[in-house]
């Protein structure tokens, strides 16, 4: 009996919880460390792994790739420089990133050793990444005189040969790619002559294709491309007002807005959800349920929620205020009341059936 009603108290206290959102802090190097130094750049799709910054003892900013079992693990590291980007880890537990010394360079991290990106041709001398996916390929942008006045071009690598996704042509130069589905389709940004970035996609054989907008857009950039091809982004009207877009494989788009207020994504993820931010506040869009202002998905203690990351499982990983200091957090969802109650059920005539055996 004595357990049975530790059921009932544990169902009814996961009933009363307003949070669906539990918080795990991600502690620094070392295991122990303090999770104010670090700073997660995105979560595995399937939740397992973190990458991001961390400082070590003696202040230095190292890349690392957290898991449960491991905890938080410093990445090898090719100088000196303490000056480095981390912008995704696939479910291999491969991590993309950028060495930021004298000209950037990519990196990839197979486990905890690095990969140099090999540069397209020699004529270029910087390399930035900014995204990987499943099987290990990076995009991101490569060009030269990065200290002046940089001229680029969008790229994909295996980590043994580099491609240029495009070349510059009358109306558009400095492609980025941004992001990279497993398929190879990738998506980001063109400068136009009128000064503005406008949003492409890329075909995996390089095919370029400006996404469609609005009549009146002044500028416009994609984030996130999803397995189904469709492409996460937004674009912004002459009035300056930001919308976010999804545009769909045969380039149609629609927009998202909440409340009618301007909402600007930063992440997204392939289940449809997005994080994003609103002009009274950071929010989470999820398409059973709309946009809702993240930190009220959260215990009361955390505040000004900061998503870099969200998996398909609904993990995410990013930043939130406790005690007056940011911290590395990993966000897990909370299960419904009803799964509770089901699992107190279930356990109830588990307990049930053995206590008629003893009889």
């Amino acid at each position: 009996m004595r357990h049975l009603c530790t059921l009932a108290t544990l169902t009814i206290a996961g009933a009363a919880s307003a949070a669906e959102f539990s918080i795990f802090e991600l502690p620094g190097l070392g295991g122990t460390g303090d999770p104010t130094q670090v700073s997660p750049g995105g979560i595995s799709p399937d939740g397992r792994f973190i990458s991001g910054i961390a400082a070590d003892t003696s202040g230095f900013q190292r890349p690392f790739r957290w898991t449960t079992s491991s905890g938080t693990q410093a990445l090898s590291i090719p100088g000196t420089s303490s000056s480095y980007n981390v912008v995704g880890v696939n479910n291999l537990g491969q991590t993309a990133g950028t060495w930021y010394a004298g000209n950037p360079r990519a990196y990839r991290w197979n486990g905890t050793s690095s990969v140099l990106l090999p540069l397209a041709a020699n004529t270029y001398s910087f390399m930035e990444a900014r995204d990987i996916n499943g099987n290990g390929s990076v995009v991101g942008r490569i060009g030269v005189n990065y200290s002046s006045t940089p001229s680029y071009a969008a790229f994909r690598s295996n980590g043994t040969s580099t491609i240029l996704l495009n070349s510059s042509d009358q109306v558009f130069s400095n492609f980025m790619a941004i992001s990279l589905n497993d398929s190879n389709l990738a998506a980001g940004t063109g400068l136009g002559l009128d000064g503005w970035a406008h949003a492409f996609r890329w075909s995996s054989s390089g095919a370029r294709t400006r996404l469609a907008e609005f009549e009146n857009t002044k500028s416009s950039q994609a984030i996130h491309v999803r397995s189904n091809g469709e492409i996460v982004g937004y674009q912004m009207g002459q009035d300056n007002k930001v919308r976010t877009t999804i545009w769909k494989p045969d380039n149609t788009f629609t927009h998202l807005q909440w409340n009618g207020a301007e909402v600007q994504p930063i992440v997204a993820n392939d289940a449809g959800w997005i994080f994003a931010g609103a002009e009274s506040g950071n929010v989470l869009y999820r398409p059973d349920v709309g946009f809702q202002a993240i930190d009220s998905l959260v215990s009361s203690e955390y505040s000004q929620v900061y998503i870099t990351g969200i998996a398909e499982t609904g993990q995410m990983t990013g930043l939130a205020m406790r005690n007056g200091a940011f911290r590395a957090i990993r966000l897990d969802p909370v299960p419904e009341p009803a799964s509770f109650a089901a699992i107190g059920l279930g356990m109830a005539a588990f307990l049930g059936r053995r206590r008629r055996a003893r009889k």
